[in-house]
């Protein structure tokens, strides 16, 4: 017997990151594109996430 659906024949949903709304939902959100309002959502942007850590870490350097 096959399956009724397969994953590669199903219509994939396109996602974006979001902000989460609460602390225990973790760094980002994912959710429907179509689902997406600017009047309620903030787009997650990893690379600004990424390089505000840089700009937080500060390297030291060993003494001889």
């Amino acid at each position: 017997m096959r399956p009724l659906f397969l994953e590669s024949n199903m219509p994939q949903m396109k996602t974006v990151k979001v902000k989460p709304w609460s602390k225990d939902q973790g760094d980002y959100v994912l959710i429907n594109e179509l689902d997406f309002d600017s009047k309620i959502h903030a787009l997650y942007e990893e690379a600004e996430q990424k390089e505000s850590a840089k700009r937080q870490t500060r390297t030291v350097k060993p003494t001889e």
